[in-house]
């Protein structure tokens, strides 16, 4: 009794087998299968190929798998671009005023060099002996009030304060708007000066 039942069970298992066999497609070998009317290829290296162009796609991202956007500073600003969208105030010179004179009042926000520059671009002044009284100026209140002012300190450079204070800025074109309100001839940084860092 004991045999027939284990050849009843053979005999179901075969059965089980080829009938799968019947409904699996088998993915090692090309086939063609045809869904609404819609016909499909199916390659048995399908899958390989696949594979291949993730990794492909992973090796162009650091080989670290994880997609990786490349990021960069893509906002410019120019020094030209600059002075033309500055805010300006009118004021009027005074008797025995100077150029100095009217600076002095944006010492706490603005560096000398800075203001003084600032004035003169917007003024196209040469000297500051042509300003005499009755003279109209363009005072670009707004910057000169909103800015802050930086000591250099060991190890500073233009670019790691670029880098620290406009991030969204590219790095040549801000360093050389800085370096021109400060009225610096070159990209050197005396330790201990103050410099002027303008709210854009």
């Amino acid at each position: 009794m004991k045999k027939y039942y284990y050849l009843f069970l053979f005999t179901a298992l075969i059965s089980i087998l080829l009938l799968s066999r019947q409904f699996i497609p088998s993915l090692k070998s090309n086939k063609s299968i045809s869904h609404n009317n819609n016909s499909f290829d199916i390659h048995s290296n399908d899958a390989n190929q696949n594979s291949d162009s993730t990794n492909n796609y992973e090796n162009s991202n650091n080989n670290s798998g994880d997609f990786v956007i490349p990021c960069s500073n893509t906002v410019h600003i120019t020094i030209r671009e600059f002075i033309n969208n500055q805010q300006c105030s009118s004021y009027l010179v005074k008797e025995n005023e100077t150029l100095n004179d009217i600076l002095m009042r944006y010492n706490s926000t603005c560096a000398p060099n800075a203001s003084l520059k600032l004035i003169k671009e917007l003024n196209n002044i040469t000297s500051t002996n042509d300003v005499k009284a009755g003279t109209t100026l363009k005072i670009p209140e707004t910057i000169m009030k909103n800015g802050s002012l930086y000591t250099i300190s060991q190890g500073d450079t233009w670019s790691k304060i670029c880098e620290k204070y406009y991030p969204v800025y590219d790095i040549d074109s801000i360093m050389k708007l800085l370096i021109f309100i400060n009225d610096y001839k070159n990209d050197i940084l005396p330790l201990g000066d103050t410099i002027f860092l303008p709210k854009i």
